[in-house]
């Protein structure tokens, strides 16, 4: 297929889940009412208890008219990258798109994605906007500050945005083409929460980016859930910030050569990430691995400040937790 979108695209729909029995359903059904059909949905069914792999396959008999269309694949529970590792290599379609097992698509979401695709061909990827909770009015571009003024466009300078903070573009709103996915790499097993976000960074380093300025995707933002991954790994925990710091440390290695602007957003950023480490290892008592954030940071940056923070929880770590309590409690 060209990639100026006169055929029609073959489309490849994966769906990683984990103990999303009540939610799976609808999600799939979303799917499958897209305006512009699919040629094939997977689901990943990351070892869950609580039956979601005899839900999905409820709902696949209830659409026998789609027949070799609707893929079931079961691993012993992985986490969301290995999930999403199995089912990448399997995708047979020229195009890629994503969802999360508790999310919904509006009907219109991809056809109006190919028409964007279509206007700027030289973009390999495509996001939309999303609204923030299934009930919600705020959405996630305008969480994040970003105001695209066009109803669909080019995003520039993305690696900068992504580089310097959230960007509020969600891994279940893109569609991607098939051939950039391979050169991708596949996800990092070693993160548990930012997979989402380590795959915008990469993917942004491979192709452009368009948009649709248009919230085509309902985020489940039920807070209540025990087991949705953002609430079982909160950002100030010590290992969440930890994937973090080597997340950041590897973008800072896949950065082209010559992009100082790039180079310096991400050695910031990762100054950031170790020195939130640090606190949040100081107040959990574990001065060791707190100084050893400070000395890589160091190491890294040669600035003089993250000694003396060192000194600080070396020789005052009663003193330097209250300072940190007391900033956490200004930003709060």
């Amino acid at each position: 297929m060209n990639n100026d979108m006169s055929d029609t695209p073959s489309i490849s729909v994966i769906i990683p889940a984990y103990n999303r029995a009540d939610t799976i359903g609808p999600v799939i059904e979303s799917v499958i009412r897209q305006s512009l059909a699919v040629s094939e949905i997977m689901v990943i069914d990351d070892g869950s208890t609580d039956g979601t792999g005899d839900a999905v396959r409820k709902t696949f008999t209830e659409h026998r008219a789609w027949p070799g269309r609707l893929v079931l694949l079961e691993q012993a529970n992985g986490g969301k990258s290995s999930a999403l590792n199995l089912a990448l290599p399997a995708a047979a379609s020229e195009w890629i798109a994503f969802n999360d097992s508790d999310d919904l698509w509006l009907p219109e979401k991809l056809e109006k994605q190919f028409q964007a695709l279509a206007r700027f061909p030289q973009c390999k990827v495509c996001f939309t906007d999303t609204l923030f909770g299934y009930q919600g009015t705020t959405t996630t571009l305008a969480i994040a500050g970003i105001k695209p003024h066009a109803a669909a466009g080019v995003m520039e300078n993305l690696p900068l945005l992504l580089a310097g903070r959230a960007s509020g573009i969600m891994m279940q709103t893109l569609v991607v083409q098939a051939a950039v996915m391979r050169a991708f790499g596949g996800f990092d097993t070693r993160l548990t929460v930012s997979q989402d976000t380590d795959l915008l960074f990469r993917l942004s380093l491979l192709a452009q980016f368009c948009y649709v300025n248009e919230p085509l995707v309902l985020l489940d933002r039920e807070e209540a859930r025990s087991d949705k991954l953002t609430r079982r790994h909160p950002t100030s925990n010590p290992t969440r910030l930890e994937e973090d710091a080597m997340m950041h440390a590897k973008w800072k290695s896949l950065a082209p050569p010559g992009d100082t602007e790039l180079a310096r957003a991400l050695h910031e950023r990762h100054m950031s990430m170790l020195s939130a480490l640090s606190n949040s290892h100081l107040l959990a008592g574990d001065r060791a691995k707190a100084g050893r954030c400070m000395k890589m940071a160091y190491a890294e940056s040669g600035s003089p400040k993250w000694i003396m923070k060192w000194s600080l929880l070396k020789f005052f770590p009663r003193f330097a937790a209250k300072v940190v309590r007391r900033r956490i409690a200004l930003k709060g």
